[in-house]
């Protein structure tokens, strides 16, 4: 693989396996990209998991899993997953992009320009984790 930049890149370690669920970088990275907050909705199949998904308005989200485990108090485990855009050293989305509003920067993180997108949503169908998205 071709090393798609030319200095230091940044990126954030998290060890999902320390927490709690408290979603304190949820609020941080919306806080930090002047994101609007969303409002609550009660969906039976998310428990504790809001909003849905991730969106334009929120680029960090933890997602809430419980699962059954006799081992565990109450016979249930809580497990908690970080969803966001994973600043790809060769980002499908950003290649894919006809207008450059999704762009690699070249210290690592993919940016997204509102004023360059065409609405076409070829960056949702290239990336394999499913993080751009459209309302």
């Amino acid at each position: 693989m071709t090393n798609a930049t030319a200095g230091p890149i940044r990126a954030t370690l998290i060890d999902i396996t320390n927490c709690i669920g408290c979603r304190a970088c949820q609020v941080a990275c919306k806080q930090w990209n002047e994101r609007e907050g969303e409002e609550t909705e009660l969906e039976a199949e998310l428990g504790f998991q809001n909003p849905a998904t991730l969106s334009a308005k929120t680029y960090t989200l933890i997602a809430f899993h419980e699962m059954e485990n006799p081992d565990k108090p109450g016979g249930v485990e809580s497990a908690f997953v970080m969803q966001r855009c994973l600043h790809c050293l060769e980002p499908a989305c950003a290649s894919a992009c006809p207008t450059t509003a999704l762009y690699r920067q070249a210290d690592g993180p993919v940016t997204y320009d509102v004023d360059k997108c065409i609405g076409c949503r070829y960056c949702m169908l290239a990336c394999p984790w499913d993080v751009p998205t459209a309302e």
